[in-house]
């Protein structure tokens, strides 16, 4: 039968009711998550779309001595997104002379940007490389003083990467005061911003143009030369500080640490061109197969209903930017009926979005224009993203116009960092942003809270991709408090009758108020069908006498 008997019906309705709460607990909520609208964003197929950076000199130094590093141990300190060409070529460098180099990588509790115990390589936002890692910051055997060089190489996601973790800082630190006159610390391009951190950074030295601003927000005498050289004083170690891989920066960089620290008499003439070996630098597929996505985050959009129609939003983003960040504000703006507009720098045709270290995403976008106004502008967050926006002038004015004007202004994740230049931060505006972020919040006069959202006044910060939701949903009572002097279009105690048709339903609600109403409707007619059930094995008990009567007489009889 369809149904147990009446005994069993209490077991059958719990199930039922635990049936009915794992619908309404799963299918609900997946009727909400956003998803990467096609028409704008437009998926990655293969490693051949997506734009690399500039090309860059890869010409390394004659090898006069191929013993020159014999025996010596090189630590090269890095993180998902790291520069491709700070890595192998520093690697063949030390390498071609006799060293033994190892990768200490990042750990995942910071951000998931990537496979654990390996790193990926990046040539500006295309994945191109994948090494396996020796130690990973928080190795139990990592011991820095056991090397001979520690390197610290750039690109803006792995130097985040580093400023983040605490672990690594510390072993940084210390390797740099009590290292001695024997070792070698060195730092290139963003991998300069780790110096902020380790509170080292208050002397002449270079480092990347784009790291330029927080360098000497933090005190740095910024030199623009391929490489700036400081000898060890007391315990500390040689400090070795390089500009970028841009025109022979590279060759510089190296020729200066077999000059200065491998006392060689005189810098090494240009000699052949860089081999990448690809035992060490596996290249990313082209499916991507072995590059993988980064970490996951609550992606379930806010339930609120609102009309932002005639309401301008600007989403600003550069090739980098975390994919998750750009496309859930699209989502929901766009769904809740706003003119929404994908900006980039003006020099850009399309953005490329990241999901941890993996492209996924391009699409084309326009550029900051400062004679336009928004009513609400989003500033994305990851670090490569980050690392342009907050250099980009026309950015800047445009904020700061924006900001000044009592509009919403929106800043997700490490995006906070592009408040800074803005002038924004600089008088105590209260923020909360990823830990990879935090210090150049402060140093830019912002306090920092360690909270998922934040308002202030007319500013609202997110820490993560996790925050999204409730960033939306504040977004919604800003907004409305903002405005509601204009004329009650986006009040909620209007009186206006004719404002009734503009507050509708998102797709989103219509989508859990079907699925929930077909769940109840299943459930009612089961559990009016197991009633049913119950009520005749009812009937048949108490009628049970009169059914056993004549089959008693018959016993009786044969008896």
């Amino acid at each position: 039968p369809p149904f147990p008997p009446f005994h069993e019906c209490p077991r059958t309705a719990m199930r039922l009711l635990f049936t009915i709460a794992l619908l309404l607990g799963v299918v609900a909520p997946c009727a909400l998550t956003h998803h990467a609208d096609p028409a704008y964003f437009i998926p990655f197929t293969s490693l051949e779309e997506v734009e690399a950076g500039d090309k860059y000199d890869q010409t390394q130094p004659n090898v006069t001595d191929a013993q020159l590093f014999a025996g010596k141990k090189v630590a090269f300190v890095i993180g998902h997104g790291v520069e491709d060409i700070e890595v192998f070529y520093q690697h063949q460098y030390f390498t071609d002379r006799g060293a033994e180099v190892f990768f200490v990588c990042s750990n995942n509790d910071i951000a998931n940007y990537g496979p654990e115990g390996k790193v990926i390589l990046l040539d500006w936002s295309k994945s191109t490389y994948v090494s396996e890692c020796t130690y990973t910051f928080h190795s139990q055997g990592l011991d820095l003083m056991e090397f001979d060089i520690v390197y610290v190489a750039g690109g803006v996601q792995s130097s985040a990467l580093v400023r983040g973790d605490t672990v690594i800082l510390q072993k940084l630190w210390k390797y740099y005061r009590e290292g001695g006159a024997h070792r070698l610390l060195a730092f290139i391009c963003s991998g300069t911003e780790v110096m902020i951190e380790l509170g080292i950074v208050k002397r002449d030295m270079t480092g990347s143009p784009a790291s330029r601003f927080f360098l000497e927000l933090a005190g740095a005498a910024y030199r623009d030369v391929p490489y700036v050289y400081e000898p060890p004083t007391g315990t500390r170690t040689h400090l070795l500080t390089g500009k970028s891989p841009q025109e022979h920066n590279s060759f510089d960089f190296v020729n200066a640490i077999g000059f200065w620290f491998g006392e060689l008499n005189e810098f090494e003439a240009a000699g052949t061109q860089t081999v990448i070996n690809p035992a060490i630098f596996a290249p990313v597929a082209d499916d991507f197969s072995n590059a993988p996505h980064g970490g996951q985050f609550d992606e379930t959009q806010p339930t609120v209903q609102y009309d932002f129609s005639d309401v301008k939003v600007g989403i600003a983003a550069s090739n980098g930017a975390q994919d998750l960040l750009v496309t859930y504000a699209h989502a929901f703006f766009h769904t809740h009926g706003a003119d929404v507009h994908l900006l980039c720098p003006s020099w850009a045709k399309k953005v490329q979005l990241l999901d941890g270290a993996r492209p996924v995403y391009h699409y084309p976008c326009e550029g900051f224009d400062t004679t336009k106004t928004w009513d609400i502008l989003v500033i994305t967050g990851g670090p490569w993203n980050t690392g342009v926006l907050r250099n980009d002038p026309d950015l800047s004015v445009l904020l700061f116009h924006h900001y000044a004007a009592g509009r919403l202004l929106i800043a997700l994740d490490t995006g906070v960092e592009v408040l800074v230049p803005a002038g924004i931060t600089h008088h105590g505006a209260h923020v909360t942003t990823s830990k990879l972020a935090s210090k150049n919040a402060i140093l830019g006069g912002a306090v920092f809270h360690d909270v998922p959202v934040l308002r202030d006044e007319n500013l609202l910060t997110g820490r993560d991709g996790n925050s999204l939701r409730g960033v939306m949903e504040e977004a919604v009572k800003i907004w409305d408090e903002l405005n509601s002097h204009d004329d009650g279009k986006h009040d909620d105690d209007d009186d206006d009758d004719d404002d009734d048709d503009n507050d509708g339903p998102s797709a989103e609600s219509v989508a859990v108020f079907v699925v929930s109403s077909l769940v109840l409707v299943i459930a009612a007619l089961l559990l009016f069908m197991a009633w049913k059930q119950r009520h005749r094995t009812r009937t048949l008990s108490s009628n049970d006498v009169s059914l056993r009567a004549p089959y008693e007489a018959m016993e009786a009889g044969e008896e």
